[in-house]
Order: C-alpha cells, then structure tokens, then sequence
C-alpha cells in the first residue's frame, strides 16, 4: 500500500432537516452539518466518501481545490477571540507564510482540516445562498441537471456564488 497523501472533500448542505430519516440527520449531525449552507473540509478517505454518499440527497461534495480553500479561509474564516485568519495569524500558528500557501498545503494534503481544528482554525463555514441560484433544482441529482451529490472540482463554481 502506498503513502499516498490524502487531499481534502468540501461538503455543503443544501437541504433543510424537515422530513429526513432519523439516520440521515445523525449522520448530517455528525458530519457537523447541522444547518443549510453550511460546508465543512473534510479529508478524503473512503470512508468519509461512503458517509457522504448515506446523505448524497441533502448535500453535496467535490474536491477542494487550492483557490477556494484560500477563499473559505480568508473571507470566511472565524477565530476565537481574533476573528478573521489573517496572514501574520497563518505564520505564527503554522509557520506557513501565508494564507494562499495554507491553502496549497491543504489542496495538496500536506496538511490535514484535523492540523488546522488543533490549531484553533475552524472548518466549518457558514455560507449564504448561493448569488444567482444554485443554477438547478435542490431536488435532483448532479448527474441529471440538479445541485445534490458528488460534484467533483465543479464545486468550485457553486461555492464561489456562496462565499
């Protein structure tokens, strides 16, 4: 088996709790998706994947690539009792010089999203409805015109609208 570094998931959720299976909102809860818009950085294991595919219809996910994981941690990033990441923050938490290069670790999977919760950078963000819509119905998978499931880097686009 090979040391192959693990790259990060980004997970959004689109729907509401009402009318889900008991199961799907424990999984949802502990994910740490508890409301809509919400994304969180996950690692990309299989079993993430196969948990992110119990809740496809309420969600959805892709790779995160190095300009959004910059984006999500520069514009929405809260730190307690600081506020918003900045670069000289970045420095002196992770002797990385500065925001964009976190990002690249984190695209790269030289860092891990579970490295930057122990640093006391959060990782899960609270975004607005996406500007212009989600561009397809929230009902219907990606697959077939709609927002919900794997996305793959399309994300990216999706979550541009939200920051």
């Amino acid at each position: 088996m090979s040391k192959e570094k693990n790259r990060c998931l980004l997970a959004v959720r689109v729907r509401g709790s009402a009318g889900l299976k008991h199961r799907i909102k424990a999984v949802l809860r502990d994910l740490g998706l508890n409301r809509r818009n919400q994304a969180i950085i996950m690692v990309d294991t299989p079993a993430i994947r196969g948990t992110l595919q119990v809740v496809k219809d309420t969600l959805f996910w892709g790779e995160a690539t190095e300009d959004i994981l910059s984006l999500l941690l520069s514009k929405r990033t809260k730190m307690p009792k600081i506020g918003s990441l900045t670069d000289q923050e970045v420095k002196k938490r992770f002797s990385i010089s500065n925001i964009e290069a976190l990002a690249k670790s984190l695209s790269t999977g030289e860092i891990k999203p579970q490295d930057l919760k122990r640093h006391g950078v959060n990782i899960k963000y609270g975004l607005n409805s996406p500007k212009g819509g989600y561009g397809g119905k929230i009902k219907d998978p990606f697959g077939k015109g709609g927002v919900l499931g794997y996305r793959g880097e399309a994300i990216g686009e999706l979550v541009k609208k939200m920051i």
